[in-house]
C-alpha cells in the first residue's frame, strides 16, 4: 500500500465540548478509533498498517484551519503545488 490518506471524515462532534483543548481531545480519540478498527481490518485481510506522526508544519490542510504568517504561508503554498506569482 502506497503511503497517502486512506481515511477522511467530517461530521459533528457526538458531544458538546467546552474549550478548543477539549473539542481537538474528542477529535484524537475518535481517530484512535478509526485508526484501531482499520488496524484490525488490514489484518484480518493479512495486510500491515504502519501510524506516523505528521509534525503540523507538513500537514497541507493545515492552511484551511489556521491563519498563516509569510513564511508558513509559503510553504503552504509549496505543500499544495502552487507557486507565487510577483506582478512587479
Amino acid at each position: 500500500m502506497e503511503v497517502g490518506l486512506i481515511l477522511w471524515t467530517s461530521k459533528k462532534q457526538p458531544c458538546v465540548a467546552l474549550s478548543t483543548t477539549e473539542s481537538e481531545y474528542i477529535a484524537e480519540v475518535l481517530a484512535v478509533q478509526e485508526a484501531i478498527w482499520l488496524s484490525q481490518l488490514l489484518s484480518e485481510i493479512e495486510g500491515s498498517v504502519k501510524f506516523m506522526k505528521i509534525p503540523t508544519a507538513e500537514m497541507a490542510a493545515d492552511g484551511l484551519t489556521t491563519p498563516l504568517g509569510r513564511v508558513m504561508f509559503k510553504r503552504w503554498i509549496s505543500q499544495i503545488g502552487l507557486s507565487v506569482y510577483n506582478m512587479g
